[in-house]
């Protein structure tokens, strides 16, 4: 995605929709990383609900992915682990 391409029609209303997005319409998590500031670390742990991120955080990553900002400071609801 070069910095002049136009947001998809379609914003992604998850981390889960902007991850579906084909590899030409989002960035990686790496890439992210580098155009918030932040770590890909940190940001792949927020994209897996293991983290939340803070209001300026949030912010940035809604720039970036066009992620509702709303969507971003949602707590994940967390899936049940199967027994063995």
């Amino acid at each position: 995605m070069s910095s002049s391409s136009l947001p998809p029609p379609n914003p992604p209303r998850s981390w889960a929709d902007y991850l579906r997005r084909p590899e030409d319409e989002r960035y990686s998590l790496r890439q992210l990383g580098k155009r918030t500031g932040l770590t890909h670390s940190f940001v792949a742990k927020i994209a897996r609900g293991e983290r939340l991120p803070s209001a300026a955080t949030a912010k940035k990553l809604h720039r970036e992915t066009q992620i509702p900002y709303d969507a971003l400071l949602e707590k994940p609801k967390r899936r049940k682990r199967r027994k063995p």
